[in-house]
């Protein structure tokens, strides 16, 4: 989940947002034959990391776990994103930033059966992510503040 483009301007969406959600929600339309795939793949890491013995516990790879490992890259991406192409100082852009990309993510997720699937893995997906929705909103208000204040 990485690219190379910046932070939409005024702080939008960004499209790796969207477009991470969309390859999950379509990966989901198939997920008896990418759980299955996913699984063949695993098998093959474990043996390789025990020195190809064939030991290796055999089970279908819970795509749950690859969605949460998709999400928390996703956000990890964007703070990242933000970070290299806005200053630590612009408290406002960068609370924007992140409020619209994980409104945008919850609100997805909350209306998508992907949820129920990322919950079997990380139970407290959406407080983790509601709470940092509270963070940047936190942070944005006190800085609109003190904008009204000196305006």
């Amino acid at each position: 989940t990485t690219d190379a483009s910046s932070p939409s301007q005024g702080g939008n969406v960004h499209p790796l947002t969207s477009h991470v959600l969309a390859f999950m929600e379509g990966l989901l339309t198939y997920e008896d034959t990418a759980t299955i795939i996913a699984s063949i793949y695993v098998e093959q890491e474990q043996r390789s990391s025990s020195g190809g013995s064939s030991g290796a516990e055999k089970g279908l790879y819970d795509l749950g776990s690859y969605f949460a490992r998709l999400i928390r890259s996703l956000h990890t991406n964007l703070s990242k994103k933000i970070d290299g192409y806005v200053s630590r100082t612009d408290t406002t852009i960068r609370s924007i930033f992140l409020l619209n990309n994980i409104n945008y993510l919850l609100r997805r997720l909350e209306n998508s059966p992907l949820l129920a699937i990322i919950q079997r893995y990380q139970p407290n997906i959406l407080s983790k992510y509601e709470a940092d929705l509270q963070t940047s909103l936190t942070d944005y208000t006190k800085w609109y503040f003190m904008f009204y204040l000196i305006s």
